[in-house]
C-alpha cells in the first residue's frame, strides 16, 4: 500500500509520515527531499532561480517517480494535490490522508522557529502577521483541493495511531 500525506505547509506530514512509515515498517518519501536531490538545489535555491512554475513541473516530476513505490509513506509538499492532476494522481495510486490543521495552529510552529519558516520560500522574511495572512488565504484556496482526500485527519487525531486506525478502517 501507499499512504500519501497531503496538507498546508507545517501541517506535520513529515513528522507524522516518518512514525507512521515506521509502525508499518515502511519506507518514509519527502517529496521536497526528493525534489531536492532531482534537481541538485535547495528548494529556496529552485525558487529564486526558477520560480514558482519550476518548482511546480520538478514537484510533479518527482510525485510521478514515486509511481513505482509499494509500502509508502509519502510526505507531499503543501501545494502538491493543487496543480496539474496532481490529486487524481495520487488517489489513484494510494490511500491519500489529508492532515487537516488549522492556519492559526501551523502559524504558531512556524514562527516558533526563525528556522521553519525561513526554510519555507513562501514564508521567507515575512512576519508572524504576514505569515497567518498568508496561511488564511492559501488555506482557503487549497481547501478544497485536499477535501478530495479519502481520509481527513483533524487536529485532535493527528497521532500516528489514530491515522492507522483510519487506514485500517477504511481499508476495512
Amino acid at each position: 500500500m501507499r499512504i500519501i500525506l497531503v496538507g498546508m505547509p507545517g501541517s506535520g506530514k513529515s513528522t507524522l509520515g516518518r512514525t507512521v512509515a515506521k509502525r508499518l515498517n515502511y519506507g518514509f518519501f519527502d517529496l521536497d527531499t526528493l525534489i531536492v536531490q532531482q534537481e541538485g538545489m535547495s528548494i529556496p535555491d529552485i525558487f529564486a532561480r526558477y520560480g514558482e512554475a519550476h518548482f511546480r513541473e520538478a514537484e510533479r516530476t518527482a510525485l510521478a517517480r514515486t509511481g513505482f513505490l509499494q509500502g509508502a509513506v509519502i510526505a507531499t509538499g503543501g501545494g502538491t494535490p493543487c496543480f496539474f492532476d496532481n490529486m487524481d494522481w495520487m488517489k489513484s495510486r494510494g490511500m491519500v490522508v489529508w492532515l487537516d490543521i488549522a492556519p492559526a495552529i501551523i502559524a504558531s510552529r512556524l514562527t516558533g522557529s526563525l528556522k521553519a519558516s525561513q526554510q519555507r520560500p513562501l514564508f521567507a522574511g515575512k512576519s508572524k502577521e504576514e505569515i497567518i495572512e498568508t496561511l488564511n488565504s492559501m488555506h482557503q484556496q487549497r481547501q478544497p483541493f485536499y477535501r478530495l482526500a479519502q481520509i481527513r485527519v483533524g487536529e485532535k487525531e493527528a497521532r500516528p495511531g489514530l491515522v492507522l486506525q483510519k487506514l485500517k478502517d477504511l481499508a476495512g
